[in-house]
């Protein structure tokens, strides 16, 4: 069942809304035709009525009646001081849809960096707590820190995972020191 986010102002959204819940709201607004709506799948924000499942949910049009034309002031020689304050009717403002391709914080499209930045911290604590052996240490400590770096989100847990892989490395940087030093003692 796809989850729906609609926007009536192109400024704000709500969802996600199952198509029930879409079709309540599409119902009590006057200008349904004129909401957005995205769900996984659309490249980008689309008019309710362009998107195939959420059409046919629109209200239908109701005919309302058309005021008659105001008639133009008849032409003097005199100017008409009211005439200069009438207002203009201006034309209405049409606004550009969101540039997003989807809602903020979409899970599915974050999965990957999310990824990265979570497996550095585990492999940074896995260094510390293997830094006795350096052999096996080093190399856990170095890929946590790489996947720290290449990491572009959840800034977080990538700063935790480079700073517990840099501290595996140094650890075991240590270690390997006195054992280097321990043996040549003896």
């Amino acid at each position: 069942m796809s989850q729906y986010f609609i926007s009536a102002d192109g400024q704000t959204q709500e969802g996600p809304l199952s198509i029930e819940q879409v079709r309540e709201r599409l119902a009590r607004t006057p200008n349904a035709a004129g909401m957005l709506a995205w769900r996984e799948g659309l490249p980008a924000w689309a008019p309710v009525g362009q998107v195939p499942e959420l059409a046919g949910l629109l209200p239908s049009p109701m005919l309302t009646p058309v005021a008659p034309p105001i008639p133009a002031p008849a032409v003097t020689s005199q100017p008409n001081p009211q005439a200069v304050t009438q207002a203009v009717p201006q034309p209405m403002r049409t606004f550009a849809p969101p540039q997003v391709a989807g809602p903020i914080s979409t899970p599915a499209r974050a999965g990957q960096a999310d990824g990265l930045a979570i497996a550095s911290l585990i492999l940074g604590c896995v260094s510390i707590l293997a830094s006795c052996m350096h052999v096996l240490s080093l190399p856990i400590s170095i890929t946590g820190l790489v996947l720290g770096l290449i990491s572009k989100t959840r800034v977080g847990v990538r700063t935790a995972g480079i700073i517990t892989s840099i501290c595996g490395m140094g650890i075991a940087v240590i270690w390997l020191i006195v054992v280097i030093i321990i043996s040549m003692s003896n």
